[in-house]
């Protein structure tokens, strides 16, 4: 028998910070139950701003690769599965012979990052903008970026050609200023540490577009690593949610042999990365728009009381599905 379907509520706008709202999740998503309505938006006078969706899970016990399960998913619930937290992980029901592997949606395409300045979320990024290059440049080394050991995310520069390495690392680095001007800082530090810096000095690491700029910021000690502004935050998932949930194994994802782009369970309901040609069973979610009207309005009229019970009694709720 499938369990209750989790609850949660989709926030089209941050709430100001003294609502009360449980945001350890991004604002994208909260949970019904992480809701405090203890303290309610001071001077409150109007919240709209509340999307729900309902999930079920379902345990898929066909082994197909991650490929196929997605695609099945999405023919016949919505998706593969997106957790939250922990108590997500614990509600999926799985059946008593349960081999122990399962895919689950989380993935990183190395389409949208190997080689190529893609516009997905894994893709890479500049500090300074948060965007990828409006022209697609990049200046990689041969063999980069390579995403060794399953932890580099942040890039050097040395002899004017890119490499991807662990943000820990400790490097000089190169800042900019206002259009561009480029200056070498010898300190070594590690990359979130050497933005910092950049953004408290001069503008922010340095962001490279076009083959003139790379070859001004090589002429700064070009023979020394240093850390740019270039960056990704790998691991996406299938249904595009945002959560930030992360339940890896120890010393995972470690993408061994660089051939390991896709997530599958474990027997102890943590997670490793594996290649997308395993054929495994997997786990699909799917998103109640209308068919639970009655919890629904259940809830908008618990939460309004609750307004209500603490003094607000202007305050407007309205559903709207986050998924059109």
């Amino acid at each position: 028998m499938d369990r209750p379907p989790v609850y949660r509520v989709r926030l089209n706008r941050p709430p100001p910070a003294e609502s009360g709202l449980n945001m350890d999740r991004p604002p994208a998503c909260a949970r019904v139950r992480g809701l405090n309505m203890d303290r309610p938006p001071a001077g409150a006078s109007s919240v709209s701003c509340f999307h729900t969706v309902i999930y079920k899970y379902y345990f898929i016990n066909t082994s197909l690769n991650w490929n196929d399960a997605q695609q099945y998913c999405r023919q016949h619930y919505t998706d593969l599965i997106t957790f939250w937290s922990l108590e997500d992980v614990n509600r999926v029901e799985r059946p008593s012979d349960y081999g122990g592997f399962a895919w689950i949606g989380l993935f990183d395409d190395p389409a949208s990052w190997k080689g190529i300045m893609g516009n997905d979320a894994n893709s890479w990024r500049w500090s300074a903008t948060g965007m990828t290059n409006p022209g697609g440049y990049q200046k990689w080394a041969n063999g980069e970026p390579s995403y060794s050991g399953g932890n580099e995310q942040c890039v050097t520069m040395t002899d004017g050609v890119w490499l991807d390495k662990p943000c820990v690392n400790l490097y000089r680095f190169a800042c900019f200023t206002g259009q561009k001007n480029y200056t070498l800082v010898t300190q070594i530090m590690n990359w979130e540490n050497a933005r910092r810096y950049c953004r408290e000095h001069h503008t922010d690491l340095a962001m490279i577009e076009d083959e003139i700029e790379n070859t001004a910021v090589s002429s700064l000690a070009p023979q020394y690593y240093k850390w740019i502004g270039l960056y990704r935050e790998p691991w996406r998932w299938s249904d595009g949610s945002q959560s930030s949930f992360k339940n890896w194994v120890t010393n995972a994802p470690d993408s061994f042999g660089g051939i390991q782009p896709c997530t599958r369970e474990q027997s102890t309901y943590q997670w490793n990365d594996s290649r997308c040609s395993d054929k495994y069973p997997f786990i699909c979610q799917k998103s109640f728009k209308s068919k639970e009207t009655r919890i629904m309005m259940k809830f908008l009229s618990d939460v309004e009381a609750e307004f209500q019970r603490k003094g607000i009694t202007d305050v407007r709720l309205t559903w709207k599905s986050a998924h059109p």
